[in-house]
């Protein structure tokens, strides 16, 4: 609960000392968030002694001043899941418990609360009009996704210097602001400065190349979209949100992006490498050690370990003497060699004796994933 606690406090934390920033700094104008007034009407309706209200009054109590955007029943039975300054928290229906962290649905295989962030997200995107962003798209984009960005941070600029990449790869991509050192900063003004600019095309790449921006005020959206951020969870920038509203991380880079965009399924024939089915699908999926002359079995074969960041690790399998035609492990090692020696480093789940020149007898197949042997 102190842990909870804790972070229920912190979470509007870097708002207010934005806020107490602000106030020291010229003044600014900004445009309203008419999302806040909607969450504060969906608070307003909830019925009194319901279990949502026994969670409000409960987070409420915790944090007079924390921003509550939403309180559904959980997935969880007996808990509520509120959406809390920008992360999902379970309290119990009766407002004495509160648990914090990732619900997993086995099942499904589906992260609960981001489910929800997600749904949220969407929402809270639709309260920041198209014309409030900086929009860098080729002609006909196939997706587009909404980045928070800050002009001083090194993630931001690199992705910024590859729009162009994203453009081709049929990427439009809407810039938010996120001043990350808060209202009423000098980073802040800056961005102030690039949202009010006649070119704020021009204005944001010069930013990012460390160019002067004439400092100009405006009726402007930075602070309602930095707002807006924290309340969908933003840690750190670049944020880059699919339509959904699906986080796809920070920066990213153009040709992995498009990939996690696509997020398409291949069909394998049975008994058929998944590096060819892929290839047969037009997908090139690039491997540490693959040879199309090598049999699969008792050569390299590749295993997928992970979706979101593609990495691709080796397995190999290899006959025992007694097994098929009882070639000895080391007979055939030479050839696992030769094939991969050109890599330099390998990351296998399991290695036959000898594979990277030392004598493994002792734990012959349960090297650690990270093992890199010496090829």
């Amino acid at each position: 609960m102190k842990t909870s606690l804790f972070i229920l406090l912190g979470a509007i934390s870097l708002s207010a000392c934005a806020q107490d920033g602000a106030s020291a700094a010229p003044s600014v104008a900004a445009k309203p968030g008419a999302a806040s007034s909607k969450a504060d009407l969906a608070l307003a309706t909830i019925v009194p002694g319901s279990p949502a209200a026994h969670v409000r009054d409960a987070l409420r109590k915790i944090n007079p001043g924390v921003q509550i955007d939403q309180i559904d029943p959980a997935p969880l039975a007996g808990f509520q899941q509120a959406i809390v300054g920008g992360q999902v928290v379970y309290v119990s229906d009766d407002g004495k418990y509160l648990m914090q962290g990732t619900l997993y649905d086995i099942a499904a295989k589906k992260d609960l609360g981001e489910a929800a962030m997600a749904k949220m997200r969407v929402k809270l995107m639709r309260s920041m009009p198209v014309g409030d962003r900086i929009v860098f798209a080729p002609a006909n984009p196939k997706y587009t996704v909404t980045v928070f960005t800050d002009v001083e941070c090194a993630y931001c600029r690199k992705m910024h210097s590859e729009i162009a990449d994203y453009n081709r790869q049929g990427i439009a991509v809407q810039y938010v602001a996120f001043p990350r050192m808060g209202l009423g900063s000098d980073d802040f003004k800056e961005m102030v400065a690039v949202w009010c600019a006649p070119d704020q095309k021009k204005a944001l790449t010069d930013a990012k190349n460390d160019r002067p921006v004439p400092y100009r005020n405006c009726n402007n959206p930075v602070t309602m979209q930095y707002n807006l951020g924290q309340r969908m969870g933003l840690t750190g920038t670049p944020m880059i949100l699919a339509a959904d509203g699906t986080q796809l991380g920070g920066y990213v880079p153009p040709d992995k992006l498009r990939a996690e965009l696509d997020g398409r399924e291949v069909d394998a024939r049975e008994g058929e490498l998944l590096v060819h089915a892929a290839a047969r699908n037009g997908v090139f999926i690039p491997t540490l050690c693959h040879d199309d002359k090598l049999d699969p079995y008792g050569g390299c074969r590749v295993h997928r370990a992970d979706r979101r960041a593609a990495v691709w690790l080796l397995s190999y399998h290899h006959a025992d003497a007694t097994e098929g035609d009882g070639v000895p492990h080391r007979a055939w090692t030479g050839e696992i060699r030769r094939t991969c020696a050109h890599h330099g480093h390998v990351s296998a789940a399991r290695l036959p004796d000898g594979c990277d020149g030392d004598d493994h007898s002792h734990h012959p197949h349960h090297l650690p994933r990270d093992h890199a042997p010496r090829l």
